[in-house]
């Protein structure tokens, strides 16, 4: 995550856009990481279109939006 807000931080932006573009980029790249995850066991087990929402889903709502929101809360903006 601290890669991600060290690329966030580089625009010269406003700290609330900062901060909502950090939480969508992480939001996305946790889906693609469940995507790519799905991508794998889909091929030996779990090969229903459903199985690609819960892959995606649940990594994009815990890791990329309460993760990302629980970091900037403990971030340190000075």
């Amino acid at each position: 995550m601290k890669k991600v807000w060290f690329f966030v931080n580089g625009f010269k932006l406003k700290k609330e856009i900062k901060s909502r573009l950090f939480v969508l980029i992480m939001i996305i790249l946790s889906m693609l990481a469940g995507g790519g995850i799905w991508g794998l066991a889909a091929r030996f087990w779990l090969p229903e279109i459903t199985w690609l929402i819960c892959f995606m889903g649940y990594p994009g709502i815990f890791v990329g939006f309460l993760g990302s929101v629980i970091y900037l809360y403990n971030h340190d903006f000075a």
